[in-house]
């Protein structure tokens, strides 16, 4: 089976970076066919520190980069795990990504692409720290390495983004039962400068944003509560249960009964 080993997060990281993982597989395990990962609106990067022969699939497209990253906004990705694993995963928060890479991020929203596609300055980085990685012993120190890159790249690329980042605080405390007008008028931005924050910073639209996020708390709630469909569909504030079914297809690429059994989905 994988092993997840939590890394410390640098303090100028904790904003923007919720988890940092060692990930690790011994070879010796059999991997299901594959994992369903559900959209979340985050962004996750991986950088290769094993075999760099063995590669996952995303979506039945092979991914043979030394360093890519999947960005998880609206569509679920079938990702296939090879036997032997042993990456550097950094896990970011919805709408956090954006600093460390050198393209809006709708350029990259759904996809899986290797930091060496992302522009001729991402590549350029990324082969430095590759290099860097590959060069050194330990996995903590390659852990250190991979940091350090992101740190330099929010030194160089950061701007505050307060009105952004304060429309996604307000879908989180409404449990994604807000309207797109509101959360505009409530930080003093237009529609149009709404739009182009999302496109910028998450890569998503903000109305497509507050649909996904009330899929997932319904999803969430599938999994640990015995209420009913119907129930599920009224607490996260769906209108009725065809319409949580509907997002359902859309998002899982199941119904809401074959996702409450299903065992191989990951949110």
């Amino acid at each position: 089976m994988t092993h997840l080993k939590n890394c410390q997060i640098p303090e100028q990281l904790r904003p923007f970076v919720k988890a940092i993982y060692l990930m690790q597989a011994p070879g010796t395990w059999e991997p299901p066919p594959h994992s369903r990962v559900l959209p979340d609106g985050c962004v996750e990067l991986f950088v290769n520190i094993g075999d760099t022969a063995d590669s996952f699939e995303v979506n039945g497209r092979k991914i043979n980069g030394s360093s890519f990253i999947t960005s998880r906004m609206n569509c679920f990705m079938d990702i296939s795990s090879p036997k032997q694993v042993h990456f550097i995963t950094v896990w970011f928060y919805p709408g956090r990504s954006w600093p460390f890479f050198d393209v809006p991020m709708s350029i990259v929203a759904n996809q899986t692409v290797c930091l060496s596609d992302i522009g001729k300055s991402q590549a350029e980085a990324a082969k430095e720290m590759e290099q860097r990685v590959e060069a050194t012993l330990s996995d903590e120190e390659k852990v250190q390495v991979v940091q350090e890159f992101l740190i330099e790249k929010l030194s160089r690329n950061y701007r505050a983004e307060e009105s952004f980042q304060s429309t996604l605080t307000l879908i989180e405390k409404s449990l994604a039962q807000v309207s797109v007008d509101s959360i505009a008028r409530a930080v003093g931005l237009s529609h149009r400068q709404l739009l182009r924050k999302y496109d910028q910073c998450l890569g998503l639209g903000p109305k497509e944003y507050i649909k996904m996020r009330r899929f997932l708390s319904a999803s969430e709630l599938l999994k640990v509560a015995k209420w009913s469909l119907t129930d599920v569909a009224y607490e996260t504030g769906y209108f009725d249960q065809a319409h949580f079914i509907h997002d359902a297809k859309q998002f899982s690429g199941m119904t809401p009964g074959e996702l409450r059994q299903a065992k191989n989905v990951l949110f």
